[in-house]
């Protein structure tokens, strides 16, 4: 089978071509697995909802939540009746069944996913695949410092993607200053290189936008519902209420349920300015100006992984470190790998524990931060240091909080917080799954797609 021809980037025209990433295709969509034919009406409605996506995402703001207005949410009903084999038709009333306790009406889905990161949208596309009428309810939670995004997860958003292409600038920046060693007549040999953070970041996020419309692209290729709500599990889990950002609600009635809501950073919520005045890796990668002189809190590798692309930017990067670097991994590469780090510049505080976070005097908006020094056991003494910017990366906990799991009866691990899970994904309720990181002792990050 011929690859299908890219389709024109979302990019405005002068982009970096080392990063101008295009967005799916349809053609390259539908290989999740063919629909019939649509209808007329069906693939009008499918090119006018794309064009909206498309400019939505090239403007930056949030798509216009097409099921939900007058016209087109008409056109909707009309398209789902199409589906049905009766064209222009709303749906029959064994559709949509009306509550007796509640105004809104319920709608019936053999499948509800709650989360639209790498498992969830998996989950969702294949069952579309096999005949079955899906949702994807994905609501984003901003972080503490605002941040949010679009439809894909955190690997997408802000994990993998946008990581892998700051890496790329930093390593981009290496080769440049090497280049003269292999014959590349480059600016002088001790004139530093000039970088724009702010450029950078623009082509990252245009690049997760054409990723997020392609996402929104893909599931309406597969005839999966995408809803842009916080969903929450009532009626012993057989309903999900879904509020959107406007407080407009739906009631979806579903055969199953699968959670799939991935993790969110961890905070430092027992020290002052623990969770006020830092960051997480939620932030960085959209941040408007350059983080600056940098402290990163943790020895795993999100905060290896931002010290270094950070220090490869040219910003002053520190870590500190309570334990030992990388503990999860093998003991000596962890070591090697710190060792490596700092012998590039990157400044390393070990044994060291946080105490207190404020903002420094003065009208420069820095941070000083104060810690304590373990090597010398608990009584060990405090140390103060002023940094422009302070990340977080202490860990991730999961994203359950407010989903009325535990009201229904799921059960959640008392040390992890995350969902008990048997051999085959179910919960404790009947018709109640959970997969990817929300998933007690499952492989955590992207394997579960």
């Amino acid at each position: 089978m011929t690859s299908p021809p890219p389709c024109p980037s979302l990019w405005p025209l002068d982009a970096p071509s080392g990063l101008l990433l295009r967005a799916p295709t349809l053609a390259s969509m539908k290989r999740v697995g063919r629909q019939p034919r649509q209808s007329r009406l069906e693939l009008r409605f499918s090119l006018y909802a794309i064009l909206l996506l498309a400019i939505s995402s090239v403007l930056g703001n949030e798509a216009p939540t097409l099921r939900r207005s007058k016209v087109v949410g008409a056109a909707a009903l009309r398209l789902r009746g199409a589906s049905s084999g009766v064209a222009g038709e709303t749906p029959t009333s064994d559709a949509i069944h009306v509550a007796d306790d509640e105004d809104e009406p319920v709608e019936d889905y053999d499948l509800v996913v709650i989360g639209g990161g790498s498992g969830g949208l998996a989950c969702a596309q294949e069952a579309a695949r096999l005949g079955k009428k899906v949702a994807v309810c994905d609501f984003v939670r901003p972080s503490p410092a605002g941040s949010s995004w679009g439809l894909g997860g955190t690997c997408v958003n802000v994990g993998c993607i946008p990581k892998k292409l700051m890496h790329q600038a930093a390593l981009l920046g290496a080769a440049v200053r090497d280049a003269r060693a292999y014959g590349w007549e480059t600016t002088a040999e001790d004139s530093p290189l000039d970088h724009s953070w702010p450029a950078l970041v623009q082509g990252v996020q245009m690049h997760i936008k054409s990723q997020n419309f392609g996402y929104r692209s893909a599931l309406m290729t597969a005839d999966v519902e995408y809803i842009n709500s916080f969903a929450t599990l009532q009626e012993g889990g057989k309903e999900v209420l879904c509020r959107d950002g406007d407080g407009e609600v739906r009631r979806l009635r579903a055969r199953a349920v699968v959670v799939a809501t991935g993790g969110r950073p961890r905070y430092l919520d027992k020290i002052p300015g623990g969770r006020d005045l830092v960051i997480s890796s939620d932030d960085l990668f959209s941040l408007p100006k350059a983080p600056g002189k940098t402290l990163c809190i943790g020895g795993g590798y999100i905060a290896l992984e931002c010290a270094g692309l950070l220090h490869g930017l040219g910003m002053d990067a520190h870590v500190m470190v309570r334990s030992r670097p990388l503990r999860e991994f093998d003991c000596h590469m962890g070591d090697l790998v710190a060792e490596r780090m700092a012998s590039l510049g990157v400044k390393f505080l070990h044994k060291a524990v946080p105490v207190a976070i404020e903002r420094a005097p003065g009208d420069g908006g820095r941070l000083r931060v104060t810690w304590k020094d373990m090597s010398q056991g608990p009584s060990g003494e405090h140390h103060t240091d002023e940094y422009d910017t302070v990340l977080v990366a202490v860990g991730r906990r999961a994203e359950t909080k407010g989903m009325g799991l535990e009201d229904v009866g799921v059960e959640l691990h008392p040390a992890s917080g995350k969902i008990v899970t048997g051999e085959d994904e179910a919960t404790s309720v009947p018709g109640v799954y959970a997969i990817g990181d929300v998933a007690h002792g499952r492989p955590e990050l992207h394997p579960a797609s």
